[in-house]
């Protein structure tokens, strides 16, 4: 279901998304009538049964949802309403959190947020940890702009309890987003004496936010718009297999591509997010197109035709480029970098349908989080297969 690119809906789905609009006015309307018995509960002033009750109220609006209470920073008590590592939610969860209350004494939250040590350490302790104190992490950048971890200790302890140390301390001490959007591998290792780089958790935060920085000042310092000459194009192919209809591009077997990082990375299945590959503000998109049926003859000739129009189009306003196109078994793709979607949407939707692309055409997102989100080309194009 869509939530953050919803045009030219068609009954169906408007009727399924004002049915989880009315879950969520109800989750709240309970909320707000339970905000004193809350505030017992926390001070030990009364007992009752709050997962039974999250579970009746918040996981009627999606079972995915994942809650988490604590203190505010602003004072109070805060909540945390995650999907988790079903990011393709997270439209939703915003959508959840903007029509939230203003509650005295309340915050809302949509990642679980970075703790001090203390409070850190207290969360390993919570799910059966050994110390945090006694682990030191070490990070390295890897080829997809994350950044990979290490977590190592010089005593052996079960290897279970390793990794609820390492991971449990890691998302604690960085918080939700930052492991999401920029956290690569996570290894928990046994080690005969810590590398000089290693870090104890108390400045992993810091160090983190240190290196990202260092990732972000490699990236271009300007737009990908019209600089063609500055693109090292490659050349990637896959294998996929044969099936009645194919989601997202898992029908793909050849992409060209001017930042083959990009490709790689959607390709590999690792978790895309536009920030680590711009950062200029583009966000990474393509847009999808059905080839089972040819081409009119007034139309695009080929892949190579709808490029150039699509980046004579998006260029001519400053809205964005092309930077790769590919073919598949059934679809074939055009990359884009987007300035502005929401401006670039009725040139691309202009460009495609003068050239006479099919009924089935559409764009996408390559963010994870916005996996679930898709915009027709025309505002008669079915529902893609997702």
């Amino acid at each position: 279901m869509r939530w953050k690119f919803v045009i030219d809906e068609s009954p169906v789905e408007s009727a399924e998304r004002d049915a989880v609009k009315q879950r969520i006015a109800e989750w709240w309307s309970a909320f707000v009538k339970r905000t004193d018995d809350l505030d017992a509960l926390f001070s030990n002033k009364a007992e009752w049964d709050l997962p039974a009750w999250m579970h009746k109220h918040l996981n009627a609006v999606s079972p995915e949802l994942m809650w988490e209470f604590g203190p505010g920073i602003f004072g109070g008590n805060r909540l945390v309403i995650t999907p988790e590592s079903n990011r393709n939610l997270r439209p939703m969860v915003e959508a959840i959190l903007a029509s939230a209350p203003k509650i005295a004494g309340w915050e809302f939250y949509g990642h679980r947020l970075p703790e001090d040590f203390g409070q850190a350490s207290r969360n390993v302790d919570a799910r059966g940890g050994h110390s945090l104190a006694a682990m030191r992490f070490q990070l390295i950048p890897d080829r997809f702009n994350r950044v990979d971890v290490r977590c190592l200790v010089t005593t052996h302890y079960p290897e279970e309890n390793m990794k609820a140390t390492g991971y449990v301390g890691l998302e604690s001490l960085l918080g939700e987003e930052l492991v999401d959007r920029w956290i690569g591998g996570i290894e928990c290792e046994l080690v005969p004496k810590f590398p000089t780089d290693a870090v104890p958790g108390i400045e992993l935060l810091d160090t983190t936010r240190r290196m990202i920085a260092r990732l972000v000042d490699k990236l271009r310092a300007k737009r990908w718009a019209g600089s063609p000459e500055e693109f090292k194009w490659a050349v990637l192919s896959m294998e996929p297999e044969a099936a009645e209809d194919y989601p997202r591009r898992t029908d793909q077997f050849t992409q060209i591509s001017a930042y083959p990082n990009i490709h790689e990375c959607l390709f590999n299945g690792i978790p895309f997010d536009s920030v680590r590959f711009s950062r200029c503000g583009e966000m990474f998109a393509f847009v999808k197109i059905d080839g089972a049926e040819a081409l009119p003859d007034w139309g695009f000739e080929n892949r190579e035709s709808i490029e150039n129009a699509l980046r004579a189009g998006l260029e001519s306003v400053g809205l964005g480029t092309v930077i790769g196109g590919g073919n598949g078994l059934r679809y074939c793709y055009v990359d884009l970098a987007l300035v502005d979607v929401m401006r670039a949407v009725p040139i691309i939707r202009e460009v495609l349908a003068r050239g006479g692309v099919s009924t089935r055409s559409w764009l996408f997102f390559s963010d994870a989080d916005l996996s679930s989100e898709w915009i027709g080309i025309y505002s008669d194009s079915p529902s893609p297969p997702l």
